[in-house]
């Protein structure tokens, strides 16, 4: 039996955007698109894979990253959209 999985649902899927290695190569940053279909725009989550210990940390669980950049191995810094026109390093 084929289960039908309906549009809406499979486009809320999180894609990967950008992803960038950190420059030690001890971790890779990368960004996940979601669409918030009530605001009619999509959410960019951070989230940090360490390459070692194979885990996933996300860090910015309330999303609307638009760009990040690494500083060092252990910081990053990343713009986020807090309203329409007003952004937050």
């Amino acid at each position: 039996m084929t289960k039908v999985i309906p549009l809406r649902r499979s486009i809320s899927v999180r894609k990967t955007r950008i992803a960038k290695l950190s420059p030690g190569s001890k971790y890779v940053a990368y960004t996940q698109s979601q669409p918030h279909f009530k605001k009619n725009m999509h959410f960019g989550y951070l989230s940090v894979y360490d390459i070692g210990a194979k885990t996933h940390t996300e860090l910015t669980p309330s999303g609307n990253i638009s760009q990040f950049e690494w500083f060092d191995d252990e910081s990053i810094i990343a713009l986020k959209m807090v309203s329409d026109d007003t952004f937050q390093l």
